[in-house]
């Protein structure tokens, strides 16, 4: 049954935006301007879900939920607002919302509330959340009141972590972790009343700043007072800034008269604050604020919580960690499909590296992010890559039944997608024994690539096929084993990795008194292991996604790493490999204000993590020092995937300006296939990231530009649809990718999708860059409404 909901916002663009979104997901969508328009709405049937703004005319969401509710009691509702309110979460919270969202929301977070709204069990009666809903929304709520301030983004979570530390190390019951964690991740929520120049304030603060301020531990506790089961974490918010000595706020408590867990809280808070930059100061280093804690220690703070804290704080700050863990616990803070791209590549990583059950962890948990978020592309591949790792470890009725489970999901997902779960799909049916459904799957994923003119999957499907039909038809497999090879030519196959280089490997070894191109493709299978003659395996740098490092195939384990920083320097000097870098500049990249022993900790630890097999004290021979430089030895075999990346995309450009499509084609291709993610996108955003991330991605749209234009020089103006809606899915605002992909829907006779796509693009360029689109546009635009587009 298709699930009705109302959505009702007094702004046009929001509620049509939020339309679209719903309705591609599979929901029947009606609309109303304000509260009263609502009710006229819910006049004419039963909804599942109301979308509610907070602040309407004449009537605001939280009444409007309330009215509506008097005629349809078990209605879920969420409520979205772009603007902070003292009072407003807990009016929702009462009225029994199921989420409570700040604009601007990620539009994938929206679904995936919706979807988990209305998977909550059905009942007759008004819904009324359980204390960890409460907890669990309020602590939503705080995350987005955060991340609209700049100086407090992520501040309470890595709170809450070292706290969980610090809890564990104290043999914390499990309720009081839970009061403790809930408590640190809600400290700062009763700010909510104070205005956001005050919090963001630049120099001191008055009198009158200060005393508003200094009410909001307490404010926390009036607004929750009334909610059911918040109780304790009121009371340990409401003492965070009480100092040891009984000089804090509100209730001047001295000593253990205050909660150990309010203790805990204000000595972690203090030091997360001292080590961030904030608007009226730069960052403290970890020295300096671990300085002023012992310092502070029997005055301001409990010194047992200071010296328990101190044991546990390592060189690097929280959320610096690396490592599954690390990548499962932000996860579970931000259900995203980026957290679930993040957790994908790390299992890729911990499954070539062998590591099964860290593989499957990081996959089953990648799965249940992207479902939560609402990427059904994204959990098709999260199976995939599962049937993978199960197809390494010989778990072959796993893999027939990831096989049947991507399949069935293919439907809904873009063709291409659905090529890869047909391909893989086949080939879990065939090590499963089941054949004919594996050729099957295997001739529709090939149909597809064809129609794509993908060459690198196509003849990865013929090889699957060839390898088929070995053991029946030893004719009917040469011949598809020369397809394949003749396909490929003299392109490269040297993407194939683990578990399939030992698939084909016989095939090509059975193939190669056939052709000498067979032979070649052994080679680059490997037929010789890296280093058999002595010669060490090159270092791969993938600095596109998240940043991995492996020697020759084996990747080195994220934990080995210790934390961000020090791969953040490797790759940092893989950047700049061509003039190296000085310490200080690497002291002002990554230490300011600290001494050059952290420089010299990191670099030990680097050399470590890449030559684990060097004794003391060798030097690295990746990273030299040479005078005051630092740099990474160029020397040495290695390959980086930006360096490739760019280099196909040079080559597409060349061969499109040309007019040669089919070489172009596969340029650009190779560089879609190269560029995994965002450029170094699980270090952060320094400074040194943020440019180079931005114009490599600008260079990223650039080749699906053009593979789009391609396919529309070829005729197949869907296919060259499909790398526009993909740009517009990251950059909502890209002129170009919404003038091309006009032009697609024009050609394919969709003149109404093309009219949308014009105003779409009008009301991003309005919203995001406050301009109006181009002259070209606006003529391209009148083209299509007079049906003469060329």
């Amino acid at each position: 049954m298709v699930r009705r909901i109302l959505v009702i916002d007094d702004e046009d663009v929001v509620r049509q935006t939020i339309e679209k979104v719903l309705k591609r997901s599979g929901f029947d969508v009606a609309l109303a301007k304000d509260g009263f328009d609502a009710i006229e709405k819910v006049k004419t049937g039963a909804f599942d879900l109301i979308l509610c703004d907070v602040r309407m005319p004449g009537m605001d969401g939280i009444e409007t939920i309330a009215t509506v509710r008097k005629s349809q009691p078990a209605v879920k509702a969420i409520v979205i607002t772009g603007y902070a309110s003292e009072d407003a979460p807990v009016r929702a919270i009462r009225a029994g919302v199921s989420d409570y969202l700040y604009k601007p929301f990620n539009l994938d977070e929206l679904v995936g509330s919706v979807k988990k709204a209305l998977s909550m069990a059905p009942d007759s009666s008004p819904p009324v959340l359980s204390s960890e809903q409460i907890l669990e929304l309020l602590a939503r709520i705080s995350r987005s009141m955060e991340e609209r301030t700049p100086y407090l983004a992520a501040h309470s979570q890595r709170v809450a972590q070292w706290c969980a530390a610090i809890g564990n190390k104290l043999s914390f019951s499990q309720e009081q972790l839970r009061h403790l964690q809930m408590a640190a991740l809600l400290h700062d929520l009763g700010q909510l009343n104070v205005p956001e120049e005050v919090i963001g304030k630049a120099g001191p603060l008055s009198d009158h700043d200060r005393e508003m301020v200094e009410k909001h531990p307490a404010a926390f506790q009036d607004f929750i007072a009334g909610v059911p089961g918040v109780e304790e974490v009121g009371r340990i918010v409401r003492h965070h800034h009480e100092h040891f000595d009984g000089s804090g706020y509100p209730d001047k408590l001295r000593g253990t008269e205050i909660p150990l867990e309010s203790r805990i809280i204000a000595v972690v808070e203090a030091y997360d604050a001292m080590i961030s930059e904030r608007a009226h100061r730069a960052a403290f280093s970890h020295e300096e604020a671990t300085a002023i804690l012992e310092e502070q220690a029997g005055k301001e703070f409990d010194p047992d919580v200071v010296r328990v804290f101190l044991e546990i704080a390592s060189e690097e700050a929280p959320g610096e960690e690396v490592g599954l863990q690390a990548a499962l616990h932000a996860a579970r803070e931000d259900r995203s499909p980026h957290q679930g791209e993040m957790l994908l590549a790390l299992g890729d990583m911990y499954r070539e590296s062998a590591e099964t059950q860290v593989a499957e962890e990081a996959y089953r948990e990648a799965i249940r992010t992207l479902e939560e978020a609402g990427d059904r592309s994204g959990v098709l591949l999260g199976l995939l890559s599962q049937g993978l790792l199960y197809w390494k470890t010989g778990r072959l009725n796993d893999c027939a039944n990831v096989a049947r489970e991507a399949v069935s999901l293919a439907a809904d997902v873009d063709e291409h997608t659905r090529g890869r779960a047909f391909t893989l799909g086949g080939l879990f049916h065939a090590e499963a024994g089941e054949r004919d459904r594996a050729v099957e799957l295997l001739q529709e994923g090939k149909a597809i690539f064809e129609r794509w003119e993908d060459w690198q999957e196509e003849a990865r499907v013929l090889f699957y096929l060839s390898s088929l039909a070995r053991d029946k038809d030893s004719v009917e497999a040469r011949n598809l084993l020369k397809r394949g090879v003749d396909f490929l030519g003299d392109r490269s196959y040297s993407f194939v990795s683990g578990k399939e280089k030992e698939y084909l490997r016989p095939l090509f070894q059975w193939g190669k008194s056939h052709s000498t191109a067979t032979e070649r493709l052994l080679l680059e299978l490997g037929d010789e292991a890296p280093g058999a003659r002595g010669e060490r395996p090159p270092l791969k740098l993938f600095l596109l996604g998240s940043f991995r490092v492996a020697r020759g195939d084996e990747f080195v384990k994220d934990e080995i790493w210790k934390s961000k920083k020090i791969k953040a320097l490797l790759a940092f000097l893989a950047i700049h490999k061509a003039r190296g870098a000085t310490e200080e500049k690497l002291m002002e990249t990554f230490w300011a204000d600290s001494s050059k022993s952290g420089l010299y900790m990191a670099i030990s630890r680097l050399r470590k993590a890449l030559e684990p097999e060097l004794p003391e004290p060798a030097a690295s021979r990746y990273v030299v020092h040479e005078g005051p430089y630092y740099r990474f030895n160029t020397e040495l075999p290695h390959w980086v995937d930006l360096d490739e990346f760019r280099e196909h995309l040079e080559r597409g450009k060349s061969a499109y300006q040309n007019e040669q499509l089919d070489s172009a084609l596969v340029e650009l291709q190779q560089a879609d296939k190269l560029y995994q993610g965002d450029y170094l996108e699980d270090l952060g955003s320094d400074d040194w990231l943020v440019y180079d991330r931005d114009r490599i991605r600008q260079e990223f749209f650039e080749s699906l530009l053009l593979l789009s234009k391609c396919y529309e020089k070829k005729e197949k103006f869907d296919i060259g649809a499909n790398y526009c809606e993909r740009i517009l899915r990251q950059e909502s605002y890209n002129e170009p990718a919404h003038v091309q992909l006009i032009r697609c829907y024009a050609k394919l006779g969709r003149r109404d999708d093309a009219v949308r796509q014009y105003h779409r693009l009008k009301d991003a360029l309005r919203k995001e860059l406050n301009v109006t689109p181009m002259p070209e546009t606006e003529a391209l635009y009148l083209q299509v409404i007079d049906g003469a587009v060329v």
